[in-house]
């Protein structure tokens, strides 16, 4: 992918996801993994998605993952250590 075609394709995930926050991450000076951080995280669903391509970013941005390790109202009690 070119960096203008990288360009447009986050640019339109950008539009098309208005909910969160869409970057590319780094491997040095070049672009690597594609990133997409929840406006809203305490909708239950994963904060952060990770994929190698914006296709698979594309497909976790559809149907966002549970997050795990979040406190469950009312199901978890401090038991003060015990």
């Amino acid at each position: 992918m070119t960096t203008t075609q990288n360009q447009d394709t986050l640019e339109r995930l950008r539009e098309d996801y208005p909910g969160w926050r869409i970057w590319r991450s780094r491997r040095g000076t070049r672009p690597a993994g594609w990133v997409a951080t929840s406006l809203t995280p305490q909708d239950g669903r994963a904060p952060t998605l990770h994929a190698d391509t914006a296709e698979e970013l594309e497909l976790q941005l559809k149907n966002p993952p549970m997050g795990i390790g979040l406190d469950i109202p009312g199901q978890l009690e401090w038991s003060g250590g015990r």
